[in-house]
């Protein structure tokens, strides 16, 4: 596992997770679109209809999978139990789908209100303790401000497993 901002990429990865939250506002992409050609109304009409996912859900944009551990109407943005059971099946994708890379982020403190310590916990009970078979490398993406926290504490397992 490499700690690093994610404009700074140390390896290629072929999945990369994003923090979603149940109404999948959270994960959309930045860059501006042109509007869809439909109309208006019935581009309305539409999210009228929309409901939010599951907690835990992990939705599957191509090589990108959108975790959805925050919910914007909840108290508490963010619940470890549906962090701890959103890592689970991440593990099990990256079996199924033989991810031998991957880019994360640590999930519950990037939006929601997770300390990043937290985060990190449960991130190495979910996927570090019993890593899916495949996968090699794992890039954690952490913002600057964090990054030397996050690598303290990586050196820190690494010392632990030997």
């Amino acid at each position: 596992m490499v700690a690093a901002t994610p404009d700074r990429p140390p390896f290629r990865v072929d999945r990369t997770v994003v923090e979603e939250d149940r109404w999948r506002v959270l994960g959309a992409s930045p860059e501006w679109r042109p509007p869809p050609p439909e109309h208006p109304v019935r581009l309305h009409t539409a999210m009228v209809f929309e409901r939010p996912a599951d907690p835990a859900q992990i939705l599957s944009r191509g090589p990108c999978w959108h975790a959805v551990v925050v919910d914007l109407d909840a108290e508490r943005l963010v619940d470890p139990a549906t962090v701890a059971q959103a890592w689970s099946l991440l593990a099990g994708l990256c079996d199924r789908e033989r991810v031998q890379s991957l880019a994360v982020p640590p999930l519950g403190a990037v939006h929601g209100d997770l300390a990043v310590r937290e985060a990190l916990q449960l991130l190495h009970d979910g996927l570090l303790v019993a890593p899916p078979a495949a996968l090699r490398r794992v890039w954690l993406q952490v913002t600057l401000r964090h990054l030397v926290s996050v690598e303290k504490t990586l050196a820190a397992w690494g010392a632990e497993s030997g």
